[in-house]
């Protein structure tokens, strides 16, 4: 028997609420210590603090609960994208395709920068070019800003399906990998900084959150394209939400602080849109995915032995 999908009594869900409360603590946390512990110009923990390793363990905890919830969970949602005209994913849509947009236009300017300030690389040979352009982080932001501009265009016509045009999204599957490609090119660039003790508290749960959104993206693209997606269901939920957890607690502070009191923003992890775009999307298509008929909450095995048992019976 398989344990994915064992328990009747558990509903998945109740993951939403479980991520809202642990969101707004977490956040909460990250909040006062951008205020009170965090070097603005280091983004390191200027003191020992209790709300250290409080913040870490209310995120673990939190990553635990949602997963064995939408694990268990005997029913989820149907394994296909809502039906018809759904205004809050349109914005959401919308609002995450903007997001992609600056985030392209963000990293093409940096790499401007970056080349601007080296000047000519005619001297350099091919390979050392080559890591020239990694080492200098010139070629993740590049990857990045295209894969984010496909992403844009794919975001942008999930809005137009869901304001109600008679689009498909379920064709578009090379665009729907697009946003895993730009996750991944983002965690790149994460590596081609230097690191240094002094930015593991940011960096640590950027890397984690970045990692939960290339999960996310990836079973998002199968859901979407309905290629495969009869198992994913539970991992838009878990994968879904516990990005967005760790995307509150990344953009959300940074956001409140760059309106409060900007100078206390570290310089070296300003706040980035998509993040909040992510944030919203994520959370709006969960709360839009319960109101759909349910099926069992099966693995990838058993999917595999629906569809041989289907066969079999249509060559019968």
């Amino acid at each position: 028997m398989s344990i994915k999908g064992s328990s009747g009594k558990i509903k998945t869900e109740a993951a939403l609420p479980i991520f809202l409360v642990f969101a707004v603590i977490a956040a909460a946390l990250r909040l006062y210590q951008y205020f009170t512990i965090i070097e603005t110009d280091t983004g390191f923990f200027s003191e020992e603090n209790f709300t250290v390793p409080l913040l870490y363990g209310i995120l673990a905890v939190a990553g635990v609960l949602i997963f064995v919830i939408t694990y268990l969970a005997k029913k989820v949602p149907l394994s296909t994208l809502p039906e018809g005209k759904s205004i809050p994913l349109a914005i959401a849509g919308s609002i995450f395709s903007l997001s992609f947009l600056i985030d392209a236009a963000i990293q093409f300017y940096s790499c401007t920068v970056i080349s601007s300030a080296t000047g000519s690389m005619e001297y350099l040979t091919s390979s050392g070019a080559i890591s020239y352009l990694f080492k200098s982080g010139m070629a993740p932001k590049g990857l990045e800003a295209f894969f984010a501009l496909l992403s844009a265009v794919y975001f942008l016509i999930f809005a137009i399906k869901f304001f109600g045009a008679s689009v498909s999204v379920q064709n578009r599957k090379i665009l729907a990998v697009m946003p895993v490609f730009w996750a991944t090119a983002r965690m790149l660039q994460r590596f081609t900084r230097t690191i240094s003790i002094i930015y593991v508290s940011d960096l640590l749960l950027e890397l984690f959150m970045i990692a939960f959104m290339m999960m996310f993206f990836l079973s998002f693209a199968q859901l979407a394209s309905n290629v495969n997606s009869r198992h994913v269901v539970n991992k838009i939920y878990a994968y879904g939400l516990i990005g967005a957890l760790l995307a509150a607690v990344v953009a959300v502070p940074r956001l409140v602080v760059l309106i409060v009191e900007p100078s206390r923003i570290v310089s070296n992890d300003p706040l980035e849109i998509c993040d909040i775009g992510y944030l919203i999307f994520a959370v709006v298509l969960c709360c839009e995915m319960i109101k759909m008929p349910t099926e069992d909450n099966i693995t990838l095995k058993e999917v595999e032995k629906l569809q041989k048992e289907h066969e079999q019976q249509e060559e019968n």
